[in-house]
């Protein structure tokens, strides 16, 4: 099976290829990105999956066409550096964080996980006789894991989730 990673595609599943990934990967000596083509690419899937359910809403400029799957490409967009995206393309960023999030997952990282209500613990006592259980939990405790090497990639193009948005009317 070879996945569809043409920009501006309907069918579009993955923001760049096993092949592509290969590349990245063997260039930097990272040696946990192993197994057969079909398994890399479920992963690049599932890893695309994610970057497109965690940052809808939050990219920066328009997707450059209504009929694209994928929220990559778009327009009216400028790098971390000032300089224009071109808008018929996928940033190398982009890729790169559709990548990283698939080796994540063929190591075996949930992405995604179910989270249980409640912050990390900051206190648990346990009493032997008669039982007692208590567990005391933090409410400032993050829900989910942050990914530093995905979000460091996305830097400038993705909205900070703290900024907000004025209009002048």
């Amino acid at each position: 099976m070879t996945i569809d990673v043409t920009a501006k595609s309907a069918t579009a599943v993955a923001y760049g290829s096993a092949a592509e990934a290969d590349a990245y990967f063997t260039a930097r000596a990272i040696t946990t990105w192993t197994g057969t083509d079909a398994a890399k690419e479920a992963a690049l899937i599932r890893g695309c999956d994610y970057l497109e359910g965690k940052y809808r809403g939050r990219w920066e400029g328009l997707a450059t066409t209504e009929a694209q799957s994928l929220s990559w490409p778009r327009g009216y967009i400028c790098d971390v550096d000032g300089y224009s995206i071109d808008a018929d393309t996928v940033p190398n960023k982009v890729k790169y964080a559709n990548f990283e999030a698939a080796l994540l997952i063929l190591t075996g990282a949930d992405l995604e996980p179910a989270l249980e209500r409640g912050g990390a613990p900051i206190m648990e006592r346990v009493k032997a006789g008669p039982v007692e259980t208590e567990t005391e939990y933090s409410a400032g405790a993050p829900a989910r894991s942050v990914f530093t090497k995905i979000e460091g990639l996305l830097v400038g193009l993705v909205k900070n989730q703290n900024t907000v948005e004025l209009a002048r009317v």
